[in-house]
């Protein structure tokens, strides 16, 4: 069993996996698995060469390898990388629409990227990565992509911590009534099991204000008291203090309350939301009935004390 040195290139320092016991009539399936192991490169994105050539189109390419023979790793889409290298640079002068123009192109690429694996098998690019969306997370913040991303991060860590979970897979749409606060539907298919969500920016997004924190508040508060559908609050995937997601779960058998007629109880209590907790927004589909008619508010808006006497 020779030993093999792998060596990754693309970054500025070349990154060395020395020694390395591969078998020669290792399969050139089982070839690639070990490389993606040992160095994060998917089996479906890397460009291999052995001894100076493309790694040979056979069922057992390492037959004539000896000890200390080098393998040549790299990811595919490094010239994508290259690509995001030129649509990143960005005058400082630039107007305003012209910049997010521009940050939206290269985030664009990095979404693809990031999918790849891209960011896993360079830790020098992830770190660039991080500082651009940083840098210009107030255009990234609402990008379809990027929420997306976020969402999926959020429920596979949330799913999958029980490995009995099959795998989960994610479908969009976007939302059928007009009016509600901007957003999109995600299907969260676990086995056999469908969830619905309706996904938003929170309310200060989109002026790229810090979180609200009685917003959050209040969409836990209404949950708990059965009067809000369940909530998950979800945070970005790039380190932004503007960029947090809120996912309520669709609500069985949802009747908006234009309609219907909401019962004297279920008129009661969202009068006493009203006014307890300042909540804004409660046209005729952000609130109705569920199908046992009781209260249920699926979307509003907080308002402040200070913006009411304002």
């Amino acid at each position: 069993m020779p030993l093999i040195h792998i060596r990754v290139v693309g970054e500025k320092d070349h990154r060395l996996h020395k020694g390395i016991e591969i078998e020669n009539k290792i399969s050139y399936v089982d070839l690639k698995k070990q490389i993606e192991t040992i160095t994060k490169v998917p089996t479906n994105y890397q460009h291999i060469q052995f001894k100076g050539e493309d790694l040979p189109d056979a069922l057992q390419p390492l037959l004539t390898a000896k000890d200390f023979d080098e393998l040549i790793i790299k990811h595919s889409s490094l010239p994508e990388w290259a690509v995001f290298l030129i649509a990143s640079d960005i005058p400082k002068n630039a107007p305003r629409d012209a910049k997010k123009k521009q940050v939206l192109e290269a985030s664009h690429i990095l979404t693809r990227l990031y999918t790849e694996g891209f960011f896993s098998s360079y830790a020098e690019f992830a770190i660039r990565r991080i500082k651009f969306i940083r840098a210009y997370s107030e255009f990234i913040d609402d990008h379809g992509g990027f929420i997306k991303m976020a969402v999926e991060r959020y429920f596979s860590t949330l799913l999958e911590k029980n490995p009995i979970n099959p795998t989960l897979t994610f479908e969009y749409s976007e939302k059928p009534v007009i009016g509600i606060q901007a957003g999109f539907i995600c299907n969260v298919i676990c086995g056999e099991t469908v969830q619905r969500y309706y996904v938003k920016g929170h309310s200060a997004m989109s002026s790229h204000q810090n979180v609200d924190m009685c917003e959050i508040y209040m969409y836990l508060l209404l949950a708990h008291i059965n009067v809000g559908p369940p909530v998950h609050i979800i945070p970005n995937t790039h380190t932004s203090v503007t960029g947090v997601y809120i996912a309520t779960l669709e609500v069985s058998n949802f009747v908006p309350s234009h309609k219907t007629k909401l019962t004297l109880r279920a008129e009661m209590e969202l009068d006493l939301i009203k006014r307890l907790f300042n909540v804004s927004d409660l046209h005729g589909d952000n609130f109705g009935i569920d199908n046992n008619g009781n209260l249920s508010v699926i979307d509003f808006r907080a308002t402040h004390l200070t913006q009411q006497t304002a």
